[in-house]
């Protein structure tokens, strides 16, 4: 009997796949609007030219008031996916303008999130992205470089200051959401940026052995697949050959998602190909070290400084003691320019140049908004779902 032939799976960086997550409001950004099932279920849009029988991106509610987009096959050029996204959003806004609603990218700004289920809100309700590999050496390599650039998301992504309706006084509260959930889940949340583990044995055992015990021992009922139940900001999906970064925040629109999504697979390859540092060194840091420096970001965004000297020597900044996350993200732009497209070069410069979408956000809000200053600012973030970068 002949086997079947084995789908061949993409090699690290031939492709990669996202989510990201929409919250439903009433036009006037009162409450949450239950319809996410009715949006679910509206025919979707052929995206793709060259095969207009294929379906590129889907959509899923997620709870009654949000929803999931998400590609449905491997991408390869984040640029080329902005029109895909466009398309399916040009798509829903006959059924929000029917049901006089409106889309806010990530979380409700204005209803506490619940903390306590399987998959929490805060944790699901970003912009993901899947990165692909085959082989466990490239487990390893990609690991490594991941651990390394997550104290970096924030800065280049956070898009939560806003929380019940009033300002945080964070730049990612739904990033501190889920950090705050070590205190309920501690073998699921670990130091939230993941373990050096580089083999993927050693992340079942390390990483996966721990949250199966926790939860055997529970009396909740909770799922037992403890992959699933993985809270870090970068999960790993052996099975599957992917992990999944969970530390970015939803952007104004598809070309900014996409953007974002760009720029960090470059700082990705950058460090896989050992451009800055050698694999050997970045594999040698402690979640700890690396959290202490993602704290910083979560909290102060763009504006966040970084006095690790040696966290900015693996970004190929030398002899630099102390520097503003701004300048180490010029840098990085700097460095990788020439392999952006203009989307990314764009929407990027925009964030070096004026902050990430929290900073942008709160430059508007003032020092102590109101509900009906949020609900404003809010408003002009949904129309920039068509009309352009929140600036």
């Amino acid at each position: 009997m002949v086997e079947p032939e084995r789908k061949r799976l993409p090699a690290l960086f031939d492709a990669f796949g996202f989510a990201t997550e929409a919250s439903i409001h009433d036009a006037g950004l009162r409450h949450a609007l239950p319809i996410a099932s009715a949006l679910a279920e509206l025919p979707l849009p052929t995206t793709s030219r060259q095969h207009p029988e294929r379906q590129d991106l889907g959509i899923k509610a997620d709870g009654a008031s949000s929803i999931r987009i998400s590609s449905e096959r491997g991408a390869k050029r984040p640029a080329n996916w902005v029109r895909k996204l466009n398309a399916l959003h040009a798509a829903l806004t006959p059924a929000l303008a029917a049901r006089e609603a409106t889309l806010l990218p990530g979380p409700s700004p204005f209803a506490p999130w619940e903390q306590d289920s399987v998959r929490p809100t805060s944790f699901t309700s970003g912009l993901r992205l899947d990165l692909h590999f085959v082989r466990e050496s490239d487990f390893g390599r990609l690991h490594a470089a991941v651990r390394m650039v997550l104290p970096l998301l924030p800065a280049l992504s956070a898009s939560t200051p806003f929380r019940d309706g009033r300002a945080t006084g964070l730049h990612s509260a739904r990033l501190r959401a889920c950090v705050d959930l070590y205190d309920r889940h501690p073998e699921r949340v670990g130091a939230f940026v993941p373990e050096p583990v580089f083999d993927p044995n050693d992340h079942d055992r390390e990483v996966l052995g721990p949250i199966a015990r926790a939860m055997g021992s529970s009396k909740r009922g909770d799922s037992q697949d403890p992959q699933a139940l993985n809270l870090r900001s970068a999960t790993a999906h052996l099975d599957q050959g992917i992990i999944s970064i969970h530390g970015i925040d939803a952007q104004e629109n598809a070309a900014a998602d996409m953007a974002v999504i760009e720029f960090t697979i470059a700082v990705l390859r950058a460090l896989v190909a050992g451009r800055w540092s050698s694999n050997y060194l970045q594999r040698a840091w402690s979640s700890e070290d690396l959290m202490s420096v993602m704290l910083a970001t979560i909290r102060d965004g763009s504006g966040a400084t970084i006095a690790n000297r040696d966290y900015l020597f693996m970004l190929g900044m030398l002899k630099q003691e102390q520097v503003s996350v701004s300048a180490l993200l010029k840098h990085l732009f700097v460095e990788l320019y020439g392999e952006l497209s203009e989307n990314a070069r764009g929407h990027v410069g925009l964030i070096i140049e004026h902050g990430c979408l929290s900073a942008r956000m709160l430059a508007r809000a003032g020092k102590r908004p109101g509900t009906d200053k949020i609900r404003g600012i809010c408003a002009q973030l949904a129309a920039c779902r068509t009309a352009g970068p929140f600036s």
